[in-house]
Order: structure tokens, then C-alpha cells, then sequence
């Protein structure tokens, strides 16, 4: 079951990926593609930025505080 925020994030990546221009073509009618002309646009290249973005949510967890839990010696006696 997809919950709202789970569509919510692939709704936002299809935005970014359609916003991609790094190797961009357009399919023309004669089956040939064309590069887009990029001259003044923004360089947006998806994938580049989800991988930053992957990177980046994994530094920050383990940056994240975790709960330590002392090792205990174990107790023989109550086997």
C-alpha cells in the first residue's frame, strides 16, 4: 500500500527527472533524435542530484544519536 507521502516523493522525482537536460534528446518524426538546445537553461541532471541526495540523507543518519546498549557479561547461573 502507497501512502500520500510516498507518492507525494514520486511525483516529486518524476518532476526532477523530466527537468533533466544533461543528455537530453527529442525524438523526431523520422525515428532520429535531436539534442535539446540547452544555450541559457539551467544544468539539471537527475540523476546526479538523487545520488547527492542519497549521499546526503546517509551522513546525516549517521550523524543521528542512536541508543547504546551495554554489552553484559552473560549469566551462567540462570540457564
Amino acid at each position: 500500500m502507497t501512502t500520500t507521502l510516498q507518492k507525494n516523493r514520486i511525483v516529486e522525482m518524476f518532476e526532477k527527472m523530466w527537468l533533466d537536460n544533461v543528455k537530453t534528446r527529442i525524438l523526431q518524426e523520422d525515428g532520429s533524435y535531436k539534442r535539446v538546445d540547452k544555450r541559457g537553461k539551467k544544468r539539471l541532471d537527475a540523476q546526479a542530484h538523487f545520488q547527492t541526495e542519497a549521499e546526503d540523507k546517509r551522513s546525516q543518519q549517521r550523524n543521528e544519536e542512536r541508543p547504546m546498549y551495554p554489552l553484559r557479561p552473560l549469566d551462567r547461573n540462570t540457564q
